[in-house]
């Protein structure tokens, strides 16, 4: 979890209206780091709503009507951001478009639902992990303990260093 909802606390506690500056830091953000500060968000809800004698008497302040009301405004505005599209996808090291994701079946039914699949190949399985790539799609999934990571290439080339990367790190860390 990246706890972008931090940056957004700091926001709101240095400036009295502080909307305009929040805005600006959102529209810094990537998509992944977008969906983050969204579940941030939910969750801070979910925990405020189930149990609000956490948050009273907050010594830093920023746990008064004013700030869940401004907390409600950023959720409505990011979702409507992300509604749009407007966040760049989140980009890995060598360049390749990085999503996100989980599976919670386990290692074994990723490995099963993608082995279905004639175009992904398996390079690399072991017992909390796996690597498969398509290179039909130009794209590598890495499963890490119910974490997914699809990378997607823009050129053959460019699918091929990143694989032979992640191969030999999966190697070396076996």
């Amino acid at each position: 979890m990246s706890y972008q909802l931090s940056s957004v606390q700091a926001i709101y506690q240095a400036n009295i209206h502080p909307m305009s500056k929040i805005k600006a830091h959102l529209a810094s953000l990537n998509k992944e780091q977008a969906k983050s500060i969204s579940g941030e968000i939910e969750g801070a809800f979910f925990w405020y709503k189930k149990n609000p004698q956490w948050y009273q008497g907050d010594a830093k302040g920023y746990k008064t009507s004013r700030y869940w009301a401004c907390l409600r405004r950023v959720q409505r505005h990011l979702l409507e951001l992300m509604r749009k599209g407007v966040f760049p996808p989140e980009l890995s090291a060598n360049g390749l478009v990085l999503e996100r994701g989980t599976w919670i079946d386990g290692i074994d039914s990723f490995d099963r639902a993608l082995s279905q699949n004639p175009d992904w190949k398996c390079y690399y399985e072991g017992p909390y992990q796996s690597l498969w790539a398509n290179q039909r799609t130009l794209q590598i999934r890495c499963y890490i303990e119910g974490d997914i990571l699809t990378l997607t290439a823009s050129t053959l080339e460019q699918w091929q260093d990143e694989l032979s990367e992640q191969e030999a790190w999966y190697l070396e860390h076996d």
